[in-house]
């Protein structure tokens, strides 16, 4: 079997997003707390030492990671975590391409908006009786009233 043939290209994706799901929080978010129109870029010093200027790929998973799950549980809501989501995406030029050209919208912060909806929407396939439906249409609910245009300076 060989990627080019559908079979494998499922198997290979399937592989690579689940590897995401997979990989174990090195980060805690506990005391990351945005209020509309703030830079989230200010907070990451409770999270990560002071002068980091480069991110593993790791280490952006698990930022991202996190924060889906304080999305899950109701600690965050779907632009604050949208916000992290851009913010650790614009960490990695090759991350954000990919953004831009997997996910529809007129802006980044749609196209990540998005990207985190689909990763809620996994997350909730992987785990039916820990997420309900009603979370993903909570979610579809404050996607489509919110205007996704960016809130914060790069």
């Amino acid at each position: 079997m060989t990627l080019s043939t559908p079979k494998g290209m499922l198997i290979a994706c399937g592989m690579l997003f689940g590897g995401y799901f997979l990989v174990p929080m090195v980060w805690h978010l506990d005391q990351w707390s945005l209020e509309d129109d703030t830079n989230p870029a200010q907070h990451m010093e409770e999270i990560i030492p002071a002068g980091r200027e480069q991110f593993s790929s790791l280490e952006r998973i698990s930022l991202k990671e996190e924060a889906l799950q304080a999305l899950l549980r109701g600690e965050k809501s779907l632009k604050q975590t949208v916000e992290l989501f851009l913010w650790t995406n614009e960490q990695d030029s090759n991350t954000m391409n990919y953004v831009r050209r997997f996910y529809a919208g007129q802006s980044d912060e749609e196209r990540v908006a998005r990207q985190v909806i689909s990763f809620a929407k996994f997350r909730r396939m992987a785990n039916p009786d820990k997420i309900p439906q009603s979370k993903i249409d909570e979610l579809n609910r404050e996607f489509s009233q919110t205007n996704w245009q960016r809130t914060f300076p790069k």
